[in-house]
């Protein structure tokens, strides 16, 4: 668990404060949101598997699609941290993927429950 005193910053920061704590230990990490906790474990062993397989071809960036819908955890490639690193503001690393699509490999899952994102009481009590 890493401490973000700049929390205040906006969501970069807290992505920020991660990548610092790794960035010298890592070949690649993923970048989870809190707010999705239908991610089973196989999503995540299939994207590092790709990863694995992709790097050679110069992959840096590995993202699950949802029922065709593109979303978290996302594979970032050590080589891409110091872009991360560069992230302002309440934003995420949206354009640091739009920056990198000729590197970026999408691994398709068909179940949208996966990719559910629960911003409000209202949605969990929906989805729970």
């Amino acid at each position: 668990m890493i401490h973000n005193p700049n929390f205040s910053e906006g969501l970069s920061s807290s992505l920020k404060a991660g990548v610092k704590a790794i960035q010298d230990k890592v070949s690649a990490t993923f970048i989870f949101l809190a707010d999705q906790p239908f991610i089973p474990v196989m999503v995540v062993k299939r994207l590092r598997e790709t990863y694995d397989m992709a790097k050679s071809k110069n992959i840096k960036i590995i993202r699950p699609r949802y029922a065709s819908v593109p979303g978290h955890p996302v594979l970032f490639d050590a080589e891409i941290f110091s872009e991360l690193l560069c992230i302002e503001g309440n934003q995420g690393a949206q354009q640091v993927i739009q920056q990198h699509l000729a590197e970026l490999k999408y691994v398709d899952f068909d179940n949208p429950l996966w990719g559910a994102d629960i911003d409000t009481p209202e949605e969990w009590q929906r989805y729970k």
